[in-house]
């Protein structure tokens, strides 16, 4: 199910809601996860505008409207805590989300050779420093791929840059790479997020590595 977010009252209540828990703990990020798709949109309000009744075909961009509402609210009210919205459900990695969150999940499929086309076709319109890109653990839990660390570490610095894994499962060796790999996204985000882009190929027309496996 979807929450009719056209309707102000939903929004109030979420707004009050999501307000008594962040205020009850020590809360500095929320992941806004979206993954239910907006299908067959209605709304059982009646609603108006100007005195005159709105057609259902404005529910989906009235929906839209209320998320903003609701984000802002929050934003204004916990300028502290970064909120980082997710792709999925509806496709809402929008320019107008960027206003209230930074940065944005960009897919599930973390896959290192699968978010080389991710993350180059999202560059087309949005800036690195908005693109979220995790280390994520071999085999990949979507495609089945066991790609090198060096490899993953190199496509999520092409973006916000973390690690999604458990680390009490990797090895003393690992740890000391995770940490020069930290090292060095320190020393280019920089120059990454905020420097010139120059497309030196295109992963959807040169795509060399196919579906083989790399062994770590």
């Amino acid at each position: 199910m979807v929450l009719d977010l056209s309707r102000k009252a939903v929004v109030d209540y979420l707004y009050d809601e999501m307000s008594a828990i962040l205020r009850s703990a020590n809360v500095e990020y929320i992941k806004w996860d979206m993954n239910r798709p907006l299908t067959e949109v209605y709304t059982t309000a009646k609603l108006t505008a100007d005195g005159e009744e709105v057609w259902q075909s404005e529910v989906a961009h009235r929906y839209v409207l209320g998320l903003y509402n609701l984000q802002n609210r929050l934003r204004k009210t916990f300028p502290h805590i970064l909120i980082e919205n997710c792709a999925s459900g509806g496709g809402r990695f929008d320019p107008g989300m960027l206003y209230y969150s930074p940065q944005i999940w960009t897919s599930d499929n973390t896959d290192a050779i699968a978010r080389m086309k991710i993350q180059h076709g999202t560059s087309l319109a949005y800036p690195f420093r908005t693109i979220g890109a995790h280390v994520s653990t071999t085999p990949n839990h979507t495609t089945g791929n066991t790609t090198r660390l060096r490899t993953r570490a190199f496509v999520a610095t092409c973006g916000t840059f973390g690690y999604e894994l458990d680390i009490s499962m990797v090895s003393a060796a690992e740890r000391i790479l995770f940490q020069r790999q930290v090292d060095l996204f320190r020393l280019l985000a920089p120059i990454i997020w905020w420097g010139e882009l120059y497309r030196l190929w295109d992963p959807f027309k040169h795509n060399r590595f196919k579906r083989y496996l790399v062994s770590q």
